[in-house]
């Protein structure tokens, strides 16, 4: 299925695991002074990184695929919106890996890192 719709899609409605994580990130710049004595400041526009590593565990191969067939034409550089856990509204999403585990003959984990991106307007 293709798209001429540059506007951002959904990830596909399965729910992760409890196990999904978010790790943040600040960019700081530290200038240190001969005396031993330094400052930390804010480097850069964004004022924090946040990653998440979602996990999704016990899904069909159907699920599996249909969360791979859908970061994968994306290519990893193509937003996408989903909704963190605890959050109240979407987010801009990339997603440049990702791993599918099968735990069975019918059921497989799947995990993949989310980079939270930040839209510019216009």
């Amino acid at each position: 299925m293709t798209s001429n719709n540059t506007s951002p899609t959904s990830l596909p409605s399965i729910q992760p695991s409890r196990s999904t994580r978010m790790l943040t990130r600040h960019q700081t710049q530290t200038i240190r002074f001969g005396d031993g004595h330094g400052v930390v400041m804010r480097h850069g526009l964004i004022p924090a990184e946040t990653r998440w590593a979602v996990v999704w565990q016990g899904l069909t191969a159907s699920q599996a695929s249909q969360l791979e067939v859908f970061l994968a034409a994306r290519h990893g550089s193509a937003a996408f919106l989903w909704q963190p856990p605890g959050a109240s509204a979407s987010q801009h999403f990339i997603c440049g890996e990702w791993q599918i585990t099968p735990t069975s003959s019918e059921y497989y984990n799947v995990t993949a890192q989310f980079q939270r991106i930040h839209q510019q307007a216009g």
